[in-house]
């Protein structure tokens, strides 16, 4: 009897300390865990956000995003105020010691306030988020995003961004984590107008919270 308890101590102690090592991300492939949940603000261009998000499985978190713009969508030569409101899925494809990888989709509603009107809009992104693990506190991510948007009046466009970025995360405590996010690329808009191609970029700070 002995025996057995000293063997299922061991074991809850090696699956404990696994799940530990295996720790989480915020913008990575590493996903929260089942039962853990996140708070995560940015700030720097184009805007500010706050996520709130759950892990409802090992490989599943699910959560929403509040941002406040004052960049339209990350395109770097418009100054535009306005407010995002999304629902924010992220799930683990791949884990391995040194490399994971994630799909994240982010649907939502936009609201952008030029000129004194409202323009209406949705946006859908949907990315790939690498991570590769240096040490316990230390995780270097890669992205890949498709950030499609739409404005459906003043006028009605299409919006494609094609964005690659990476991206630097630290652990201050086992709970607390600073992050540094930069992407960039091309985003090629529809429509008859005389210009179709912008420059966008998204550079990123933040402070997250596991609870």
């Amino acid at each position: 009897m002995r025996r057995l308890v000293v063997w299922m101590a061991l074991l809850v102690g090696m699956v404990a300390g696994s799940a530990r090592a295996e720790g989480w991300s915020a913008m990575s492939g590493q996903t929260l865990g089942t039962g853990g949940g996140m708070v995560w603000g940015q700030f720097g261009w184009p805007g500010i956000s706050a996520d709130l998000a759950y892990g409802v499985s090992h490989t599943l978190d699910l959560g929403g995003r509040f941002t406040f713009n004052y960049g339209e969508e990350g395109i770097t030569d418009t100054s535009v105020l306005g407010l995002k409101f999304q629902f924010t899925l992220r799930t683990q494809l791949l884990h391995k010691p040194k490399f994971d990888l994630a799909l994240r989709f982010d649907p939502g509603l936009l609201l952008y306030f030029p000129n004194s009107t409202t323009v209406v809009g949705m946006t859908f992104p949907i990315g790939l988020e690498a991570g590769f693990p240096i040490n316990p506190k230390l995780r270097l991510a890669g992205t890949f995003d498709l950030p499609f948007w739409v404005t459906f009046n003043n006028p009605a466009r299409f919006f494609a961004p094609i964005l690659f970025g990476g991206g630097v995360e630290y652990l201050l405590q086992n709970d607390l984590a600073v992050t540094f996010r930069l992407k960039m690329g091309p985003t090629i808009a529809s429509g008859n107008f005389t210009r179709n191609t912008y420059f966008t970029l998204y550079l990123l700070a933040g402070i997250a919270y596991r609870f």
